[in-house]
């Protein structure tokens, strides 16, 4: 990954942080090699519970690659 900088640790500080396409989708690659982490985001929908008066949250994914089903989208 020899485009990439990130001004912090975390990379949550904004400022002085950039990457290109190519370090992007090397990162990606590595972490959808974890099994939690594939397992995630190739869920279409998930229902979690809300803290407000035992209320849930729905989350849907609306990512069109998987939605459709292009060949090798992973999430």
């Amino acid at each position: 990954m020899g485009c990439t900088r990130y001004s912090s640790p975390s990379g949550y500080v904004n400022e002085g942080n950039y990457s290109c396409a190519a370090d992007l989708a090397v990162l990606a690659h590595v972490d959808l090699e974890q099994p939690r982490i594939a397992s995630i985001v190739r869920t279409y929908t998930a229902v979690l519970p809300f803290p407000i008066q035992g209320g849930k949250l729905y989350l849907y994914n609306n990512n069109p690659l998987l939605i459709y089903g292009y060949p090798e989208s992973r999430g």
